[in-house]
């Protein structure tokens, strides 16, 4: 019975040795990182400086036409009793920035207005005879307005008209002009506009009027003095003179070549006709 025990308690201890070998310890598993693909290297790129932009001229501006606003010195002259004498009303221009021309056309108006004054004189020994004989005194009167002709930012010309009333028989208007370069503010004369000299030139514009004079008459029949297109050299004042767009033109006033009932005369010469003697930035 001791043997069979024995052998049972033998048997137990050989399988507990048995279990305690095969459960030896374990080395720790190194986990399996699953297999990302490294990220790209950044791309390094180079410093370059941006590309300058194309050369590109700059565009001139072109020319504009000068603003003006209308300057007005207007009034009467009375006597020492109040009748007044003479009004006058005096129109001039006012160039936006152009001091010089401005400066010229207030010299104007200051002229006329002593011309005003003296013409106030004449009126006053005008009243007293024309009450002597129991007339009705008017006043005397003068006026100047203008008419901007040109003034495209290059050329300026500026057309006046000085009209006036004083006694005779019938009011008169006298035209003048006066043109200037925009940019240096400096007028221009007639041979100013020309490549060749005076001798050269005024033949051909004389001409051209000649040439006007003769249609007009073939039109409306006889208009000027009969030595009119003869002495046309001595009579024309070369201050009287204006530019168009596309044109000069030449005028005389009142009585210069024909009776006043004809009036003022004015041809227009187109630049085409002048061309190959005319300065090119009148026509630039």
């Amino acid at each position: 019975m001791k043997n069979k025990r024995f052998l049972f308690l033998a048997l137990t201890l050989t399988l507990c040795l048995l279990c305690a070998c095969g459960k030896g310890q374990t080395q720790p598993t190194t986990p399996v990182q699953p297999d990302v693909p490294q990220s790209a290297a950044p791309t390094v790129i180079p410093d370059v400086p941006p590309s300058a932009p194309a050369s590109v001229e700059p565009t001139p501006a072109s020319p504009q036409p000068i603003d003006y606003s209308i300057g007005l010195v207007a009034g009467s002259i009375p006597a020492e009793d109040g009748t007044v004498l003479l009004t006058y009303n005096l129109e001039y221009p006012v160039f936006d920035g152009l001091n010089e021309v401005n400066a010229y056309y207030e010299t104007k108006v200051d002229r006329m207005m002593a011309e005003c004054e003296t013409a106030a004189d004449d009126a006053s020994e005008w009243r007293d005879n024309v009450t002597a004989v129991n007339g009705e005194f008017e006043a005397f009167s003068k006026e100047l307005m203008f008419d901007v002709v040109r003034n495209d930012g290059t050329v300026l010309s500026v057309q006046e008209s000085a009209y006036e009333m004083v006694g005779g028989p019938h009011p008169n208007t006298v035209f003048s002009a006066t043109t200037f370069l925009t940019e240096s503010e400096g007028r221009l004369l007639l041979g100013d506009l020309f490549t060749v000299s005076e001798s050269e030139y005024l033949p051909r514009l004389l001409d051209a009027v000649r040439t006007q004079m003769d249609a007009l008459e073939q039109q409306e029949g006889t208009l000027y003095y009969d030595t009119a297109r003869d002495d046309l050299a001595q009579i024309f004042n070369t201050e009287n003179f204006m530019l168009g767009e596309d044109t000069l033109t030449l005028f005389f006033n009142t009585y210069d070549i024909a009776p006043h009932a004809v009036g003022p005369q004015f041809f227009d010469i187109p630049f085409a006709d002048l061309a190959d003697i005319l300065q090119d930035w009148l026509t630039a």
